[in-house]
């Protein structure tokens, strides 16, 4: 079971030729708390515009 998990994130999904967007949300309840909702993971030539790194100067 984790080969399979390993297999489908760090391989299919966080790949380097893959560029990974994150859908947050939070709740009403507590505004302050984000929730991973969802990926979408196209390969880079598809995508025009996105960052490299989330902190970069």
């Amino acid at each position: 079971m984790e080969e399979k998990l390993r297999e489908r994130w760090f391989t299919r999904m966080f790949a380097p030729n893959h560029v990974v967007h994150c859908f947050v949300g939070n709740l009403a309840k507590r505004p302050r708390t984000f929730m991973l909702l969802g990926l979408f993971y196209p390969r880079r030539g598809v995508v025009e515009n996105y960052q490299e790194e989330l902190f970069s100067l």
